[in-house]
């Protein structure tokens, strides 16, 4: 895969793509993926301290907060939530919750105290960073002694087969583009590395699969012009400016059928959950 630059997913580009980041709730794979980071957790009290970290519009926060209400669990424990991007914050802002103070701030260098947190969750971020190593880092210092840390991170994207299918008319003998990410990420043995390199012990670390679906109607909000013109950059580099424009062209005859006659694609992941010591 191409490898991923803090200008290809850097806050300017969530600055541009927050309004419409968050799906609908029924069409919202981040929904399941963070349902079960909290089901893998340990259990949340009222005494407990909890940091969403590159939080976004604060789809972990909802979660949680939805769990609480559930279990009945008064008073709340303290949430922070932070990131990068001023507008994903606006935007968790607006959702007015009580109990929870948003921030923006560099996950790779966050400015809670030593050893505030219970629980950290980091869902679909630490990949983004450019020193994943940093932030784990930073995860590690900021949690309390027996606190946990739990992420996630992307194994396999669906909505990359649309490009792939542009590809493959546009100009069939490239190489078929996998994604934004660097190839490693796919892998269970690069989350454990960045963690481990953050402070944990490998015997307090374990890492469990989880697939969502994405409405391929949803495509129509995730990927905006911003997005996609990122996104085409990537998968068509050495391409020539006839061969890009005709790629352009497919694609967006595949996402026109895609958001038309919408279809499921698969979401998938590992998620972590490392205890600190």
């Amino acid at each position: 895969m191409s490898q991923h630059t803090p200008t290809t997913f850097g806050a300017e580009h969530f600055d541009r793509v927050a309004a419409t980041y968050e799906p609908p709730r029924a069409s919202n794979p981040m929904l399941v993926i963070a349902q079960t980071m909290i089901s893998l957790a340990p259990a949340i009290s009222s005494s407990s301290v909890i940091h969403d970290n590159a939080a976004g519009p604060g789809i972990v926060t909802g979660e949680i907060l939805h769990h609480l209400a559930n279990d009945q669990i008064s008073p709340l424990p303290k949430i922070y939530a932070s990131d990068i991007s001023p507008a994903m914050i606006e935007q968790l802002k607006l959702k007015d919750w009580k109990d929870v103070e948003a921030d923006i701030m560099d996950s790779q260098d966050l400015k809670y105290e030593d050893g505030l947190f219970t629980h950290s969750f980091t869902s679909m971020g630490i990949f983004l960073l450019p020193d994943a190593e940093k932030g784990a880092k930073e995860i590690y210092r900021t949690l309390q002694k027996e606190g946990v840390a739990v992420l996630s991170s992307i194994k396999k994207v669906g909505w990359v087969q649309l490009f792939q299918t542009a590809q493959k008319e546009a100009k069939p003998d490239a190489p078929l583009w996998n994604g934004p990410l660097a190839e490693e990420w796919s892998t269970l043995e690069k989350l454990q590395s960045v963690i481990l390199s953050g402070g944990f012990e490998k015997d307090n670390i374990r890492i469990e699969s989880c697939s969502a679906t994405m409405d391929s109607a949803a495509l129509g909000m995730f990927m905006n012009d911003f997005t996609r013109e990122r996104m085409v950059a990537l998968a068509t580099q050495g391409w020539s400016q006839e061969e890009t424009e005709r790629f352009k062209v497919v694609l967006a005859k595949e996402l026109k059928k895609a958001v038309e006659k919408p279809y499921s694609l698969e979401v998938d992941t590992w998620i972590a959950v490392a205890k600190k010591r």
